[in-house]
C-alpha cells in the first residue's frame, strides 16, 4: 500500500475546476472538489524536477507508481465543505510598458481569475494505492519530492505531505472510489504524463505560447461518499396477472402448473428439444453445490386488513447469472402462455 496525505495547513484549498471553464467565459463556481490525483502529481514533479532539471537524489523514484491507477481519496464529502466563489482582481504585470497603474509607473495590469476557495471539515487528505508496493528507493524518492512541494494547487494553499505505506497513518474520513459509475470526474496521472508535462514546460521556458488545455488530460470517475454502492447483477423477473384470483389453498398447484406450461412452451418454442432445456430452469444440477434455479411464485392478496389471501398472480424469479440468452428464451416463452390450467382445480387467463 502507498499513502499519500496532504495537510493543509491553511485549511482551505483553491483550485478550479478541470472543466476549463475559464476558456469559455463562463464563471467558475464548482471548483475542484476532492483535489484531484493529477494535481499532486503535478505538485510532487514541481518539486523536485525532472529531467535535467531534477534536483532530488532520487530522481524519478516513485512517480511512476502513481501513474498506474487510480487512487482512492480519502477526504470530506462535498456537502461537509464550504465554497466560497472569489471575486476577480487585477495583478501588476512585471514589464515595462507605457501606461503606468496607481503607484507603478510604466506598468500595466490584468485580470487574475481566482477561481473557487474550498474551506475543508477536515484539513488532511490522503490519496491511497491499495495495490502498490514501492521500494525503498521508491519511498525516498517520494518523501524527497513531498518535503519540497509547499503549495497544492493555488499559491495560497500551503501544505504538509507525508508519505507512508502503513494504514495506520491515514485519517479515518469518507472514501471517494473509483467507480465508472461515479458521479465525479477528476484528472488522474497515466503512464507518459511526464513526458507530456516536460514538454509543456519546455515549450513555455522557450517562449512559445501555452495553455493548459492543450496537455493531454486522462479524467476517471469517482463515486461520492454520498452516493449509493452500485448494484450488483440483479435478478430477472417475468409477471403474469391472472383473470380471475384462484383460491389461495391451491398455490402448489399454481406453481406447479405454471412451472410445467413454461418448461413446454420453452422446449418448443426456444430449445427444440428436452436435452437443450438450461439446468436453470429445471434444476436438475449435477456436480455443484450452492448454486441457484428458477423459482415459480405464487403471489397471494395478503398483507392489508381485508387482503382475502387469493392467488392474484404469479411470478417466474430467474438468479442474477443467468445467461442473457436464456433470460429472453424465458420472456419469449412466457409471452406465449396465454391460460393456466389445472383440469378440475382451475382454468384462468393470464397475461
Amino acid at each position: 500500500m502507498l499513502a499519500i496525505s496532504v495537510e493543509f495547513l491553511h485549511g482551505t484549498f483553491r483550485g478550479g475546476s478541470a472543466d476549463d471553464l475559464a476558456l469559455t467565459g463562463e464563471p467558475d463556481t464548482r471548483g475542484e472538489w476532492p483535489p484531484s490525483p493529477a494535481r499532486l502529481y503535478a505538485a510532487l514533479v514541481a518539486g523536485g524536477g525532472s529531467g535535467s532539471r531534477c534536483r532530488i537524489i532520487e530522481g524519478g523514484a516513485g512517480l511512476d507508481l502513481l501513474e498506474r491507477s487510480a487512487p482512492e481519496i480519502h477526504a470530506d464529502k462535498l456537502e461537509d465543505v464550504e465554497l466560497s466563489v472569489l471575486v476577480g482582481r487585477f495583478a501588476i504585470i512585471d514589464t515595462s510598458d507605457g501606461v503606468g497603474v496607481q503607484n507603478y509607473p510604466a506598468r500595466k495590469a490584468q485580470l487574475v481569475r481566482p477561481g473557487v476557495r474550498t474551506a475543508m471539515r477536515n484539513p488532511r487528505i490522503s490519496y491511497v494505492w491499495a495495490g502498490a508496493a514501492p521500494t525503498d528507493s521508491q519511498l525516498a524518492g517520494l518523501r524527497q519530492r513531498a518535503a519540497r512541494v509547499g503549495y497544492f494547487g493555488c499559491a495560497d494553499s500551503p501544505v504538509h505531505i507525508t508519505v507512508s505505506t502503513a494504514a495506520g497513518d491515514i485519517e479515518p474520513l469518507p472514501v471517494w472510489t473509483p467507480d465508472s459509475t461515479g458521479t465525479t470526474s477528476l484528472p488522474v496521472p497515466y503512464e507518459g504524463i511526464l513526458d507530456d508535462l516536460d514538454a509543456a514546460f519546455e515549450s513555455w521556458t522557450d517562449g512559445k505560447p501555452r495553455r493548459r488545455a492543450w496537455a493531454p488530460t486522462r479524467i476517471a470517475a469517482y463515486r461520492n461518499p454520498s452516493q449509493p454502492e452500485p448494484l450488483g447483477p440483479q435478478p430477472s423477473c417475468i409477471w403474469f396477472r391472472f383473470g380471475r384470483p384462484i383460491n389461495g389453498r391451491k398455490l402448489v398447484a399454481v406453481t406447479e402448473t405454471l412451472r410445467n406450461a413454461l418448461l413446454e412452451r420453452y422446449e418448443a418454442e426456444v430449445a427444440r428439444s428436452r436435452d437443450n432445456v438450461p439446468e436453470v430452469l429445471h434444476g436438475h444440477i449435477t456436480g455443484r453445490s450452492g448454486y441457484q434455479h428458477a423459482h415459480w411464485l405464487a403471489l397471494p392478496h395478503v398483507g392489508y386488513p381485508h387482503a382475502d389471501g387469493r392467488i392474484r398472480g404469479a411470478c417466474i424469479w430467474l438468479p442474477a447469472d443467468t445467461d442473457p440468452d436464456v433470460v429472453n428464451g424465458v420472456r419469449y416463452a412466457a409471452a406465449t402462455i396465454d391460460r393456466l390450467v389445472r383440469p378440475d382445480v382451475f382454468n384462468v387467463a393470464v397475461s
